[in-house]
């Protein structure tokens, strides 16, 4: 009998779920089969049962746990998965020794909750500085009961836009909401997802800052006074500096819950400059590490974390948090010196140095993945990789200057003074591309790099990759555009155009748009022929909304702009009516905007008409 809730094909008869343990319908009277070998025997009422039973199929009772086998390693991230999973729980990969298409089980202690909630969601200062990073990314997953296998990547799926006035910002969010906000606007900084954001504004005589929550349901006031802020990748969290004292260099640290829309107060004292920003928010927007007690003369700060609901926690002297995992499972961190310092992380008490001596003018960036739980940075000419917390691992002989991802694929950067941190929306970099300068690895299964095979050029531009990570696109020296299987054995590089400029392609990599330089703007369909579009092609181009068609201007002058056009897959176009004298012209993941020479911003989103939304004020008055 099948069970109703996850599927499980129990014994004839049974009354109880062996796999979850919800009650079964009605059957036929229950009969005792022939035992099998190894079967289990419940204690409660001695009914024999499947080897593989958790919950006795006669009286329901929990059956005693057999001893745990090893955990599973995932063969594409190695993470550790719990015995029986099929889905790596860390990337979504097939687990190893399972057959393809495999069910995932769910915890069984959390199975009956489970089954009810049907889903769960899941110089001394200069060296301060430059080991700062806020890591900002998003990471609400949503489980079902019988899990689907989860996308590689973390999509941009919404968009906020701000036009500043003299006295207000006026919002475009969604793609359909506008609003206007008080006061002069300073800078904004967004979730990875696009869908939240946090502005922060001044009063016209420039004595008051305001920092707002910005949705598509409008603008919330958070805080006034507020000297500096940065938001979790997840958008749940917005860390802020408020009373900063110059003197003491010190100011107030909160954190803000978007969800409850309420503040908690970290620090009074938290170290902080204007031109120092010395906090960490963790993805997922619960975790912040600070800085306190700092003492310039005896060159000496302490360091401290605060994790969810748990008290504040002192890491140590001259120990700063760069940047922390969701639920600060992970902690990456500095210890500093008078002549440098040392990046450590550290899992629970287990801690492993990644870098004795970090120099960031020669180890660069460093790249996570959207949890936080794998690093990539490089040194002494190498690439490294430390997961989960733990010990540096190579993985290449070359310097992995970039990840080579979708457009969509949302990406957070933190760059404070000389530290940058790169954070993309993967839940693993197996699998991966990195551009190293000198051509294009992938990064394998077992985290190895190999270099692309079939790429005639060193000289690789403008490489662009699919969402299934099936076509890698790209341009030589010479101009000419190429596609590839990046992870095909013995593949070579197939020619699609001649003296190309640029291209932009679809999400699918099998639409690709491309202008050559006689201003000419093409198209071509999977590995067939181009087919042009049109001539005298301004380089300002666009694709829409999903990558299906391309925003274009033709006859553009400097001074007068030029007509819009739209193109379609199959290369017919039309004319965008009233669109005649303009000069910008851009979109994101839901909607499109352009400017005029009059300084009129016309907005469409959902393949609607433009209209009208923004006049740029005059300034000259």
């Amino acid at each position: 009998m099948n069970c109703v809730n996850c599927g499980f094909e129990n014994k004839p008869g049974a009354k109880f779920c062996a796999s979850c343990g919800v009650q079964l319908p009605e059957s036929p009277v229950l009969t005792q089969p022939e035992r099998p070998a190894a079967a289990k025997t419940c204690q409660n009422c001695g009914f024999e049962n499947l080897p593989e039973a958790a919950f006795c199929g006669k009286c329901g009772a929990q059956m005693p746990e057999a001893p745990a086998p090893a955990p599973k390693e995932c063969k594409d991230c190695g993470f550790e998965n719990k015995p029986g999973e099929t889905a790596c729980e860390n990337c979504g990969e097939q687990t190893a020794g399972e057959p393809a298409g495999g069910t995932h089980t769910p915890d069984l202690k959390k199975a009956a909750s489970e089954a009810a909630k049907k889903l769960k969601s899941l110089p001394f200062k200069t060296i301060l500085a430059a080991l700062i990073a806020v890591i900002a990314v998003a990471a609400v997953i949503v489980v079902l009961i019988v899990v689907l296998r989860p996308s590689r990547y973390s999509m941009e799926n919404s968009s906020i836009h701000f036009f500043d006035d003299k006295d207000a910002v006026t919002v475009s969010a969604g793609g359909s909401a506008k609003f206007s906000i008080e006061g002069e606007m300073i800078s904004s900084l967004g979730s990875m997802d696009g869908a939240t954001s946090a502005l922060l504004t001044q009063n016209s005589d420039e004595t008051v800052k305001t920092l707002w929550l910005v949705t598509v349901k409008g603008a919330v006031r958070i805080a006034d006074g507020v000297e500096d802020y940065r938001i979790a990748g997840s958008g749940k969290g917005v860390l802020y500096f408020t009373d900063y004292n110059q003197e003491n260099e010190t100011a107030s640290l909160h954190l803000y819950d978007t969800v409850s829309q309420k503040s908690d107060i970290i620090s009074d004292e938290a170290f902080y400059t204007s031109y120092d920003y010395t906090a960490c928010i963790s993805p997922d927007g619960k975790t912040v590490g600070f800085v306190s007690d700092y003492d310039e003369e005896a060159r000496e700060l302490t360091g401290y974390i605060k994790a969810g609901n748990n008290p504040v926690e002192r890491l140590g002297k001259n120990v700063v948090a760069v940047a922390a995992a969701d639920g600060g499972k992970y902690l990456y961190y500095a210890r500093l010196t008078d002549s440098g310092a040392s990046l450590y992380v550290k899992s629970g008490d287990a801690e492993n140095r990644l870098i004795a001596d970090y120099d960031p003018y020669v180890h660069g960036g460093m790249f996570f993945t959207e949890d936080c739980s794998q690093m990539i940075f490089h040194m002494d000419g190498r690439s490294y990789i430390s997961r989960n917390g733990g010990e540096r691992v190579k993985i290449s002989n070359s310097e992995i200057n970039s990840l080579i991802v979708p457009d969509r694929v949302q990406t957070g950067a933190g760059n404070f003074v000389q530290l940058s941190a790169s954070v993309y929306g993967v839940k693993s970099f197996a699998s991966l591309l990195g551009d190293t300068g000198d051509g294009i690895v992938r990064i394998g299964e077992n985290f190895e790099a190999v270099e692309v095979s079939g790429i005639y050029s060193s000289s690789v531009y403008q490489p662009a990759v699919s969402e299934d990570g099936k076509r890698l696109l790209y341009i030589d020296y010479s101009g000419d555009l190429y596609v590839i299987d990046p992870a095909g054995k013995n593949a070579r590089a197939e020619t699609l155009a001649e003296e190309v400029t640029f291209f932009m392609a679809a999400g699918d990599g099998k639409t690709v748009y491309f202008r050559n330089e006689y201003d000419e703007l093409w198209v071509v369909k999977g590995n067939g022929k181009p087919g042009k579009i049109a001539d005298d092609v301004s380089g300002i181009c666009s694709l829409s909304p999903g990558g299906g068609g391309i925003y274009y201007l033709m006859d553009y002058s400097d001074d007068n702009g030029g007509i819009l056009y739209y193109a379609n897959s199959g290369g017919e176009r039309e004319k965008i009516a009233g669109a005649d004298a303009v000069m910008n012209l851009w979109a994101s993941a839901d909607t499109v905007f352009y400017e005029t020479a009059g300084s009129e911003v016309y907005r469409s989103s959902g393949g609607k008409p433009f209209e009208m939304f923004f006049e740029r004020p005059d300034t000259a008055d």
